[in-house]
């Protein structure tokens, strides 16, 4: 999505005139170069909806649309005395909205824990990282939809890799075990997340 695109989404739901100014400050938050920033959003919001896909949101690239939103609207209180990587106050966001989604209907989550916190976030997010390309995005399509359209996705995935519906829920088993393990390491290494990120023997 581009910046006036997603500007003018935002638009919809904030006075006229405090739209651009809010979003425009929002992109100088992400990087001084709006080219950079504009870069810098959309590999935020496809981090974002990675993370919604893990924790089972049922429309994850809505709901990563919806943090955004948030955090445009509150930065003006946000960006003056935050320091660090705006990533994980956005990371923060998502959780609480995610959080909420939940609340608002009964939905079966995936098997698994739900990363809690912002060590979990940062673990999770450097474990999809050491899959590869493909593997990584097996695994988010997978938990992409709900409900029927879940299960015509699956199929039609299959059908796509030329494999049957056991072997693909075998394949994410194991790419899920593989995540689970990776993200157990990394939360032992107390925050040293360089240390981890340098050692070979964790790789995926």
């Amino acid at each position: 999505m581009s910046n006036s695109r997603q500007a003018d989404r935002f638009s919809r739901t904030t006075a006229p005139g405090e739209d651009r100014r809010r979003f425009d400050r929002f992109l100088q938050w992400l990087a001084e170069d709006r080219e950079s920033a504009g870069v810098q959003y959309e590999k935020i919001r496809r981090r974002l909806i990675s993370l919604l896909s893990l924790k089972g949101a049922e429309a994850p690239e809505e709901l990563a649309d919806k943090v955004l939103d948030r955090v445009v609207g509150k930065i003006d209180e946000v960006a003056p005395g935050y320091e660090g990587d705006p990533y994980y106050y956005i990371v923060r966001v998502a959780r609480l909205v995610f959080l909420e989604s939940v609340r608002k209907r009964p939905v079966k989550l995936m098997p698994r824990p739900v990363p809690k916190g912002e060590n979990e976030h940062r673990c999770l997010d450097l474990c999809l990282g050491r899959l590869s390309d493909t593997d990584r995005d097996q695994l988010l399509s997978y938990y992409r939809f709900q409900k029927t359209r879940k299960i015509r996705h699956r199929q039609e995935m299959a059908a796509r890799l030329g494999i049957d519906m056991n072997t693909l829920r075998l394949r994410i088993f194991r790419l899920r075990r593989r995540v689970g393990a990776c993200v157990a390491a990394c939360l032992e290494k107390n925050d040293n997340f360089e240390t981890f990120q340098g050692e070979d023997s964790l790789r995926l």
